[in-house]
C-alpha cells in the first residue's frame, strides 16, 4: 500500500556520465549538497570506476540546469514523482554540456 509519506517523496535516478544509473529516494527539502552527499556516501556497487573523491565536486543537472548547494528538490518545478538527473564531477562537466547541447539541437 503506498502511503502519503511514499507520496511526497522524490525518486531520483542518477545517470552517470558513462550511462549507469541507480535510483534513489529523496525528501524535497532535501538539498542538491545532500543529495551529493548521500550519493558519495552510499557510492552504489556497480559505479567504483567513476568513484569521486569528494562529495563537493558532484554536480547534479536537471533538465539543462545545475541544481547548487542548498537548493531544494522541491523547488524545483517537478516536485514530486520520478525524476531523471545526470551526476557529474566538475572536471567532466563541460564535455556533457556539450553532449546536452548537441543531443537537444541548442
Amino acid at each position: 500500500m503506498t502511503t502519503q509519506r511514499d507520496l511526497d517523496m522524490v525518486h531520483l535516478r542518477l545517470i552517470l556520465v558513462s550511462g549507469k544509473t541507480q535510483d534513489f529516494t529523496f525528501s524535497p527539502n532535501d538539498s542538491a549538497t545532500d543529495i551529493a552527499k548521500h550519493v558519495f556516501d552510499n557510492w552504489p556497487a556497480g559505479w567504483e570506476e567513476e568513484r569521486v573523491s569528494s562529495p563537493s565536486i558532484l554536480r547534479l543537472i536537471f533538465q539543462g540546469r545545475f541544481l547548487h548547494g542548498n537548493v531544494t528538490l522541491g523547488a524545483q518545478p517537478q516536485s514530486f514523482g520520478c525524476w531523471v538527473c545526470r551526476l557529474a564531477p566538475v572536471e567532466r562537466v563541460m564535455p556533457i554540456l556539450k553532449l546536452l547541447i548537441n543531443n537537444n539541437g541548442l
